[in-house]
């Protein structure tokens, strides 16, 4: 609690104006004022409630009496504007004289902690409609907090010069003092309620950021799981955005001479079909940004179509009105962009836009690798078939001659099969016998196909002028791939059936190497495997 200045000597003045400041004194650099916002914080925060309020009219009515004086005044100070709190004695009157006394008291009141007396002296007129009278004495003691702080003052006026008693003196310092020590109490609890808003506030921030780093890790996992670029918009914009409050957007990627642009749902199907596709042109922000690589902010309609008058529609359509645009970088190269939107105008902090930029980036990463298995896959289905014509290509239907007719039908087992090293082959010897061939090189890829194509093809022209047997046929074309170095795994059954008739029959002659084992069906039915 502040302790009671030295009294101060007591001036008599004349009947003319008083001067500004009754009492020499030197001024405190420390001076302070309640401040505007300080001021608005009292008025909301207890200064002003009615338990207050009846304590300072309690203090300003029992010092006019004991004093017998017709007004006094409690008074706070904010620059060169003052507040009255309190107003005790028999003056009558309003707002107006009220503002006139206050005019008074500020400029008579001392800046420093001595108070100011007068005995005799003229308050410019002031308050003679509230009191009757012209002011013509009184004391002026100054409220300080608790650190020794000029805020205010408490005044005690009267109509008549009056020589004032060191008594009178101390007794409204007494008042002035109560005064003060109430003013810091209401300080203190002002100052312990800020402390708690602001830890409150810390909380609520450390709360945010907390969720918005679950949100991003969220995020994250999920464009694992991404194949198209609606997934991105789904996983980014409908269930990552909402943690900043926004409500709607789109991922936006170049498609050849295009902006292909995957909509959010909540901007509805008029902005998803209008939006959809994009010239590279397209005055449509996210397509600039798409081009520039150039963040964008449009916090307001104004600000959007200050940019383009091409907003306008959007606007309309959307019902959105804050929208911002970030670029999606991979490295060096440019993606696209993705476009943010909230329903309500407002201005986005450093760390919005920190957390958007964290969902570009990843959702840039998303995309990347969306394109490259895209392009993996379809060199992969570019690959199959070609694969395929050339498998075809060699799986030709063989001609039937004379009493032989030959069959062929080729059935993978699984789909992924349809291409790779399965071949058959049949053909007739230069001396006329005929050669069936049943191959496999072991995977299912182009390499497959190309080995198998070797293959077929080496073991025809070791066994068109040849009259060896089948095993001594896949002898040689074991030693021919080595020789030639195909590095190749495969199995074959080769069967050769010399020349004959229908009456005399036909002699055949099969070998298997490491093959599944031919079967042989008679024409009774009965089905024999060639083991």
């Amino acid at each position: 609690m502040p302790s009671l200045p030295a009294l101060p000597r007591t001036i008599e003045l004349d009947d003319g104006p008083a001067p500004r400041r009754p009492v020499p004194r030197q001024r405190d650099r420390r001076k302070s004022h309640v401040g505007s916002a300080r001021r608005e914080v009292l008025r909301t925060t207890g200064l002003l409630d009615d338990a207050t309020r009846e304590f300072w009219d309690g203090l300003t009515a029992l010092s006019a009496g004991l004093l017998s004086v017709p007004l006094t005044m409690m008074t706070l100070v904010d620059g060169d504007e003052t507040l009255t709190m309190s107003t005790g004695g028999q003056a009558r009157g309003g707002d107006r004289w009220t503002a006139e006394l206050e005019a008074g008291v500020h400029r008579h009141m001392s800046d420093s902690s001595a108070p100011a007396v007068v005995v005799n002296g003229h308050w410019d007129e002031l308050g003679r409609t509230a009191l009757g009278r012209a002011v013509r004495s009184w004391i002026t003691w100054p409220l300080m907090t608790s650190d020794g702080l000029v805020v205010g003052a408490f005044t005690a006026l009267d109509v008549r010069p009056r020589s004032w008693t060191d008594a009178e003196l101390a007794l409204l310092g007494v008042f002035a003092r109560s005064a003060s020590a109430q003013l810091s109490l209401l300080a203190a609890a002002d100052a312990e309620r800020a402390a708690r808003d602001d830890l409150q506030a810390v909380r609520e921030s450390e709360r945010r950021a907390e969720e918005r780093l679950r949100c991003l890790a969220s995020v994250a996992l999920e464009l694992l799981r991404a194949e198209e670029i609606e997934d991105l918009t789904e996983i980014v914009v409908n269930r990552g955005l909402p943690v900043l409050g926004a409500d709607g957007g789109a991922v936006v990627v170049r498609d050849d001479d295009r902006f292909a642009a995957a909509v959010s749902v909540r901007l509805g199907p008029q902005v998803q079909s209008a939006y959809g596709v994009l010239p590279l042109d397209d005055p449509w922000p996210a397509a600039y940004v798409a081009r520039t690589g150039k963040r964008l902010v449009l916090p307001t309609r104004q600000a959007g179509l200050a940019f383009t008058p091409a907003m306008g529609p959007l606007y309309e359509s959307s019902k959105r009105y804050a929208w911002v645009f970030t670029p999606l970088w991979v490295g060096n190269r440019l993606l696209g962009s993705l476009a943010a939107s909230w329903a309500e105008e407002r201005d986005f902090s450093d760390d919005d836009l920190t957390v958007l930029d964290a969902f570009a980036a990843q959702c840039a990463q998303a995309l990347e690798r969306i394109r490259l298995t895209k392009g993996r896959e379809e060199t992969a289905v570019r690959g199959q078939r070609l694969s395929e014509a050339l498998q075809r290509s060699l799986l030709t239907q063989p001609a039937t001659r004379g009493d032989l007719v030959i069959g062929c039908r080729y059935l993978p087992a699984v789909h992924e099969a349809h291409v790779g090293g399965d071949w058959f082959d049949a053909f007739e010897s230069s001396s006329g016998a005929t050669i069936l061939v049943v191959g496999d090189v072991a995977g299912h890829d182009r390499n497959a196909a190309a080995a198998m194509a070797q293959l077929r093809n080496l073991l025809r022209g070791l066994a068109f002028d040849s009259d060896d047997t089948p095993a001594v046929l896949l002898s040689r074309l074991d030693r021919a791939g080595l020789g030639l170095g195909l590095d190749a795994l495969a199995t074959a059954v080769v069967v050769r059936l010399e020349p004959g008739g229908v009456a005399r029959g036909r002699r055949m002659l099969w070998s298997s190497a490491g093959h599944v084992p031919p079967l042989l069906r008679l024409a009774d039915g009965t089905v024999h495997a060639l083991v």
